[in-house]
């Protein structure tokens, strides 16, 4: 038996106790144990009340925080697609997204010829990596070597070679929309 399950039992009691009492005196016993009860009962009442309501604020909160995890969740799910699109190559000619910005640099700039040191310089990378980038879109016929000889000469008299975007890197460009 709970307490309050057990105040209509101890109400009843206190009624019959009254009842029978003969003299005054434990009647004024009997009414001053009543009147703690009802204290109690009082207490006992409202310490329910705010049990419940922490309950209910305790699942209301617990509620919030799913939500508001569900929503990061979804949010660092997007971001990391996001990335790994980046990342990732394209499936149709395997060009990564570095890749693909060095052919939009040769693509917005049109017939314009491009040194490996020229492409590490516009987007900040080191030499190798552009010349890892231009082998990738020479090999796909994106890009071809110029003809023209290239304005500036290295410290030992040769030129660098030079190189352009070819009429494959426009088409491809322009069929992928990466060019916009």
């Amino acid at each position: 038996m709970t307490a309050l399950e057990a105040i209509p039992v101890v109400n009843d009691l206190i009624v019959k106790l009254i009842k029978r009492a003969k003299d005054r005196e434990t009647q004024t016993l009997v009414q001053e144990i009543q009147t703690h009860q009802f204290v109690i009962q009082t207490g006992l009442v409202e310490a329910n009340a705010k049990i419940a309501k922490m309950d209910a604020d305790h699942a209301h909160a617990i509620t919030a925080i799913r939500e508001s995890s569900r929503l990061e969740t979804a949010k660092l799910d997007a971001k990391i697609k996001e990335l790994e699109a980046q990342l990732s190559p394209n499936p149709a000619h395997g060009l990564t997204a570095e890749i693909v910005r060095v052919l939009q640099l040769f693509f917005t700039h049109g017939n314009t010829d491009f040194s490996s040191q020229q492409i590490a310089h516009h987007l900040q990378i080191s030499g190798s990596l552009a010349e890892y980038y231009i082998d990738e879109l020479m090999n796909r016929g994106f890009i071809m070597q110029s003809q023209w000889p290239f304005a500036d000469d290295d410290i030992r008299g040769g030129r660098p070679a030079a190189y352009r975007i070819d009429t494959a890197g426009r088409a491809y460009v322009v069929k992928t929309g990466i060019g916009t």
